[in-house]
């Protein structure tokens, strides 16, 4: 495994660089509440984490029987979430720290995340890292959301690289599953709003961004199962 040298890097935002998934289920369930429905359960909330905007749309229309179209639900929820974002969002733990590793060596930084562009520019200028990026793929620019290998796939030829050179940094179930069908080596990072879910797929799996090194960009740390992507 040591011949394994990571030409790139390739993060998911929500839960593994920004504590934004419990603002998710917050503006969701605000939604809810003037809906004059029940909110999400902390499973259901659990269990859309990672899909794009439309999936979980879909999902909460029919978990709650909603009948409006998913525009007139996204126009609430919209707002809302910018207004939390704006509020509240900060860094996870380490994430500057290994951002700064990855651009101390040289190696280019790209963003897939099943957010959409607008809340993902809020997000990166928030917390200060609207400039680090090299390479962004949002849910809304792709046509198959994670667990679909295209966003990874989408952001490797954006950086240049071929996807069995990237290293992907996870969290959730869909978005480890769509870096590994992209034939990508796989990080996955416990988090608090993903505890539970199973995340073992990965090729190694940590407990905080404070435990990532970089034996884990040479590949000294991983294991030696890979996956073949369904297209390059």
């Amino acid at each position: 495994m040591g011949s394994f040298q990571a030409r790139a890097v390739i993060f998911d935002l929500d839960g593994v660089l920004v504590d934004s998934e419990p603002l998710y289920a917050d503006a969701l369930n605000r939604v809810m509440v003037k809906e004059g429905v029940k909110p999400l359960t902390e499973n259901e909330s659990r269990g859309l984490i990672g899909t794009t905007v439309e999936d979980t749309w879909n999902a909460i229309k029919e978990m709650r029987s909603l009948t409006k179209p998913f525009e007139y639900y996204v126009g609430i929820y919209s707002p809302t979430l910018i207004e939390i974002f704006r509020a509240g969002l900060e860094l996870q733990p380490g994430a500057m720290d290994v951002v700064r590793m990855v651009r101390d060596r040289g190696l280019p930084l790209g963003l897939a995340t099943s957010s959409r562009r607008a809340w993902v520019d809020v997000k990166l200028d928030v917390v200060g890292v609207n400039s680090m990026f090299d390479g962004i793929v949002t849910g809304d620019e792709v046509q198959k959301g994670k667990p679909s290998p295209e966003i990874y796939l989408s952001v490797a030829h954006l950086l240049g690289v071929p996807p069995a050179e990237c290293l992907a940094i996870e969290d959730s179930p869909s978005g480890v599953a769509s870096a590994m069908a992209a034939g990508m080596y796989t990080v996955a990072v416990r988090t608090e709003s993903t505890a539970g879910l199973d995340i073992s797929h990965a090729n190694v799996v940590i407990e905080s961004l404070e435990q990532f090194d970089t034996g884990l960009l040479d590949g000294s740390k991983l294991s030696p199962t890979t996956r073949s992507a369904e297209a390059r």
